[in-house]
């Protein structure tokens, strides 16, 4: 009698991939010629499992930044990235960087530099303090928008033009007595950017009307404001030129967005009539849409020096300076 025994029969999985959702990696060698020497250059091999689209790149190693590189290649070459991949023949060390690779890339193409650069640290001093992973992430975007405020304050200090970096703190209000302190340090606040105010700084030379607006401009960059600083003389070239090449109203539509327009040394130099046109134009398109923040050594009464046409100096009086702030420096 024999005994019977039972065949085990092998087991068949299928595999059924959705569209996009997985793809396979492995490494493998080739023999190339490099500057008339053959070399082994290191495979990356990259496919989606459903499509069997392949990708490959090749590298003089199999290192971290060997697989960095091909992953963000392919992703990029896929156009998107696959929910699960599948690895082949890869070291323990690479193996245990994966995580961070794809971490890294999924911030750089949510455009998320610093979160990509403090995670690691964060998660360590997380996991160090047995913090909530809510405090975790809560630091990692605290992290993010502070760097981004900062960028955006660096950028829109830039773009202002200001001659030279000033600030109230280096201002030394004992020297110079005349100076209105209270409205200064009033200004400093920023409130009269939110109603579109309009600032008049009024006094001889040498009694700090430049540092003055340099130092307000520069606060309300760093109020996320955008300001635009000018000499007089240099706006009213900036005019004629943009007059000359036909896109002076694209030059005043730009000055209109800005939320801080300063004009210094009114009054230095006498305008042409066609540049006091172009000034009064200028301003015109910004009533009431921007602040605007003019030094001057010539009181009001005066300022017809400067335009040397009535009408438009009382128009630009009754218009622009209205509402305003006037303080004699």
């Amino acid at each position: 009698m024999h005994k019977h025994r039972t065949r085990q029969c092998p087991v068949f999985i299928p595999l059924a991939y959705e569209p996009g959702m997985d793809a396979q990696v492995d490494f493998g060698e080739a023999r190339v010629i490099m500057k008339g020497r053959p070399v082994t250059v290191q495979l990356f091999v990259g496919r989606l499992c459903f499509s069997k689209i392949p990708f490959l790149v090749a590298s003089l190693n199999q290192q971290q930044e060997a697989l960095f590189e091909g992953h963000e290649k392919a992703f990029d070459f896929f156009g998107g990235v696959p929910r699960t991949i599948w690895y082949d023949r890869l070291s323990q060390e690479v193996m245990t960087m994966t995580k961070e690779m794809l971490s890294q890339h999924h911030l750089k193409r949510l455009r998320l530099p610093t979160m990509g650069h403090q995670y690691e640290k964060l998660a360590q001093e997380a996991a160090r303090d047995n913090r909530p992973y809510e405090d975790f992430l809560l630091g990692l975007l605290e992290a993010e928008v502070a760097q981004r405020e900062e960028n955006t304050r660096k950028r829109l200090i830039a773009q202002a033009h200001f001659p030279y970096i000033s600030t109230l703190d280096q201002f030394d209000f004992s020297i110079i007595h005349l100076v209105n302190k209270a409205g200064v340090l009033e200004l400093s606040k920023g409130d009269y950017l939110s109603t579109s105010e309009n600032v008049v700084l009024i006094g001889n030379m040498g009694t700090g009307k430049t540092h003055t607006a340099i130092a307000l401009g520069l606060l309300a960059c760093q109020m996320g404001k955008r300001v635009r600083f000018y000499t007089a003389t240099a706006l009213l070239n900036e005019f004629l030129e943009a007059q000359d090449q036909h896109s002076l109203g694209k030059r005043l539509a730009q000055l209109a967005r800005l939320d801080l327009l300063i004009v210094d040394e009114v009054g230095f130099v006498p305008f042409t009539p066609e540049g006091s046109l172009l000034l009064f134009q200028a301003l015109s398109e910004r009533y009431l849409k921007g602040s605007l923040l003019i030094t001057s050594n010539l009181e009001f009464s005066r300022w017809l020096e400067v335009f040397g046409d009535e009408r438009l100096t009382e128009g630009l009086m009754h218009v622009h300076c209205h509402p305003f702030n006037s303080l004699g420096l």
